[in-house]
């Protein structure tokens, strides 16, 4: 059981590595939504607003990254808490 209980949370807590200064600092201009993803995994929210979309990994009011893309290319990082 304690085996089993380790196992489930190295797995936790290797989903939550994506979410680092390091992957934070791979992140490049004119990047698409794909290329981001392939760092990141996929985002736990997007929001699209005319032909720009916001897409936060993590929780937006905590520890998280956001980009921004226009036209599918990223045009803007942020992080809080990395």
């Amino acid at each position: 059981m304690k085996k089993l209980t380790l196992m489930m949370l190295l797995l936790t807590l290797a989903g939550c590595s994506r979410l680092s200064q390091t992957n934070y600092e791979q992140l490049e201009m004119g990047m698409n939504y794909r290329e981001v993803m392939d760092i990141l995994g996929e985002a736990d929210h997007c929001e699209e607003s005319m032909a720009n979309e916001e897409c936060i990994w993590g929780n937006r009011d905590g520890r998280h990254i956001q980009v921004n893309f226009v036209a599918g290319a990223a045009v803007y990082f942020n992080q809080q808490g990395l």
